[in-house]
């Protein structure tokens, strides 16, 4: 779907998030008195909005062919009126998901593994396998302070110590015997 995707109502307005596909998108503000402004460069397709604390973070990706590019912007509010404190893209990770973590904070579930929100303006890595960029990530869920991320033919489950990914264990189907790394680049069950 290509288009207007996204928006977060503001004091004055509303934040929009346009998503051309291919061909970018955008982050826009749009006042109550009609106006228009284009917060980023036409390269970022926007999805969704966020609000954490006193941030707001637009966030998107673009899977085309063999590209997966995740980008998000941070803003805070000045005066009422939007103001951008960082965009950035994180290079071939796609966006599963952003969560809540139970004890706080926000976490991006992307392809590459998992990114924590500074609580400023930046995303960063917060935690990453060696095979997690080789096995396609279709789906999470939380229990209890477990997380836990699937993969094609297998399970992460990451435990969280005070608030932070402590170490990963793979969950396998018991009619795998092993996960082998195939001639793509990818993993399988054998």
């Amino acid at each position: 779907m290509k288009g207007l995707r996204a928006l977060h109502v503001l004091p004055r307005g509303w934040l929009l998030g346009y998503d051309y596909g291919e061909w970018g998108g955008e982050l826009g503000y749009l006042t109550n008195e009609g106006n228009y402004s284009r917060l980023s460069n036409g390269q970022f397709n926007m999805q969704g909005f966020r609000v954490f604390e006193d941030r707001i973070i637009a966030y998107g990706d673009l899977s085309h062919l063999t590209l997966a590019d995740l980008h998000y912007a941070v803003l805070t509010l000045v005066d009422d009126e939007p103001a951008v404190l960082n965009m950035e893209t994180i290079r071939e990770a796609g966006l599963l998901a952003i969560l809540d973590a139970p004890a706080g904070g926000i976490f991006l579930i992307t392809t590459r593994g998992l990114y924590e929100f500074d609580g400023q303006k930046s995303f960063k890595v917060a935690w990453t396998s060696d095979f997690w960029p080789r096995m396609a990530t279709t789906g999470y869920s939380w229990k209890g302070d477990r997380l836990y991320v699937a993969h094609n033919y297998a399970i992460s489950e990451i435990p969280f110590i005070r608030g932070k990914p402590a170490f990963e264990m793979w969950l396998v189907p018991q009619n795998c015997k092993k996960l082998v790394e195939n001639g793509a680049g990818n993993c399988r069950c054998e």
